[in-house]
């Protein structure tokens, strides 16, 4: 497509006007002509690029690629992961986050790569191994004054193969391999995060899915019920059975419980797809759950907050990223402070020359040399402040990392309490509900109850159902984030190990009992 610019352009000026002119004013006019020819020159081409450059909306080639990209990505995302067979439980949901959720994945490469990284870069205390090859070429002989016979071929090949070896290039390293590998760990404790972000998401989803399935239907049948009650009371009132505002308070209570309701019924629409898409299944893939009640919060041992807190300080994955920060920054002030030292570097190489006027023509050179830049003894001083000042905000940071994180697991325990407290209410709340709306239909069926009650009821009824699954879920979150603060996971390969052997070694780890240290507490050690 030609851009309307590009497709004329029109002179401005006539010819006759140079004639006319005198020498001097021609000659004048002339170099005038021929910078404005090339001022015009340069126009043209910027304008012609601009004109190259104009999208075209209807070229369907890059549409179509990103199409068959997305489509391929789409293919990769789902490739190797395992159908699902049967009811999803939570320890499969939780197993199949753990092995296929794609941005756990995504951290466990950057945790890979980082460690890829830190591998290479002890190959850079290695010393340079060097191969050359040269030939020279000379239109005249190498001769001395003095001497009236050549000391040089005209033409001459020359090879080695030689070893350097710098010290202080070594040490400096040294000290980057020792980052690299402090960058690798950070890599780690970041995947830990993620996957601890990852099984709060899993577990609030399930069981807002389960509530979804456990409470749809009667959600939309109770609101269909509320719909014909109100429509029966607009009908009454219109004919003017009763009186206006008993009909109208009627007519208000109702609304507000399809209000209610709806409100739950749209809370719990989207969980199905949220849970589908943290475990990596098709978005639109039906998902029928296996629901098992847990027997019990687990409450033991929270009351040892001392045990808790060094937990937490000895496997927190924050606490542990802030001390690698500090080692690192203590590093940096090594690698610093080797600038005050001389540059050491040995040589050794084996060599070959061509040139016949030499007697041997292959020999071994050896070869050691000390340097040092005497503008390092200005620079290293305030370079080595810098680093120290690195070093002691390194340290205040770790200090607050370790606040913070106790902060954190005291919060957790209050408000693993809380949740648990809330949700015994809960489950009484249901059970209460579930009596009165048993009694409030054999009324209705003896026809000693309206229908307003009962709609109320069973509105209150799927109100303390859903609390209690809201309930459920804020237990499962709460426990969570206190396995996060304490830094909490079990042991796992979830690039290799099988699903069935996964989903195990969840259900084994979700059967403990108390929070007290006969349980192992596992986690990403350091590096040595």
């Amino acid at each position: 497509m030609t851009h309307p610019i590009c497709q004329k352009i029109q002179p401005t000026r006539g010819e006759g006007h140079f004639l006319s002119m005198g020498r001097e004013e021609r000659a004048d006019a002339g170099r005038g002509r021929k910078m404005g020819r090339s001022a015009l020159g340069l126009a043209l081409s910027v304008l012609l690029g601009a004109c190259a450059v104009i999208p075209d909306s209807q070229a369907p080639g890059p549409l179509a690629d990103f199409a068959q990209q997305n489509q391929m990505d789409r293919e990769a995302s789902q490739k190797h992961v395992d159908a699902l067979q049967g009811p999803l439980s939570m320890e499969e949901a939780m197993a199949r986050a753990l092995k296929y959720n794609l941005d756990l994945r995504a951290r466990q490469m950057e945790a890979l790569l980082a460690s890829g990284t830190y591998r290479a870069s002890l190959l850079e205390m290695l010393p340079s191994v060097n191969a050359r090859v040269n030939r020279t070429e000379r239109d005249k002989v190498r001769q001395s004054l003095g001497v009236d016979t050549p000391t040089q071929d005209l033409s001459s090949m020359q090879r080695d193969l030689g070893v350097s070896w710098n010290v202080l290039d070594t040490a400096v390293a040294y000290f980057n391999a020792r980052q690299s590998d402090g960058r690798a760990q950070i890599a780690e404790q970041k995947r830990r995060k993620a996957m601890h972000a990852l099984m709060q998401d899993v577990r609030n989803a399930f069981w807002r899915a389960a509530a979804a399935q456990a409470m749809r239907s009667k959600l939309r049948q109770t609101i269909d019920e509320a719909d014909e009650a109100l429509k029966a009371s607009r009908q009454i009132e219109s004919e003017r059975v009763r009186p206006p505002q008993e009909a109208l308070a009627y007519q208000r209570q109702l609304v507000e419980n399809i209000r209610l309701l709806e409100g739950i019924e749209q809370d719990l629409a989207p969980a199905e797809v949220e849970l589908a898409s943290l475990v990596n299944l098709p978005l639109n893939q039906p998902i029928t759950l296996q629901v098992d009640w847990p027997k019990g919060v687990m409450l033991d041992g929270l009351d040892n907050t001392e045990l808790l807190e060094n937990i937490a300080l000895a496997h927190n994955g924050d606490v542990r990223d802030s001390y690698i920060q500090s080692q690192m920054a203590r590093e940096e002030t090594r690698k610093v402070m080797l600038r005050m030292f001389p540059s050491l570097n040995f040589n050794s190489s084996a060599r070959y020359d061509s040139d016949r006027y030499l007697v041997h023509h292959n020999w071994m050179e050896t070869s050691a040399s000390l340097s040092f830049n005497l503008l390092n003894l200005l620079t290293v001083p305030v370079q080595a402040r810098l680093a120290e000042a690195g070093v002691q905000l390194a340290d205040q940071r770790r200090m607050v990392t370790q606040m913070a994180v106790l902060t954190q697991v005291h919060m957790a325990r209050m408000a693993l309490k809380n949740a648990a407290n809330a949700y015994a209410r809960a489950q009484q709340m249901w059970e209460i509900d579930q009596r009165l709306l048993q009694q409030s239909q054999a009324l209705q069926t003896a026809l000693l109850r309206g229908r307003l009650e009962t709609v109320s009821t069973q509105s209150n009824a799927l109100l303390s159902e859903f609390r209690r699954y809201q309930g459920l879920a804020q237990v499962q979150m709460a426990e969570s984030r206190l396995q996060a603060a304490l830094g909490q996971e079990m042991e796992h390969q979830p690039l290799s190990q099988p699903l069935e052997a996964l989903t195990e070694q969840v259900r084994q780890k979700n059967m403990r009992t108390s929070w007290s240290p006969e349980q192992p507490v596992t986690g990403t050690e350091d590096k040595k």
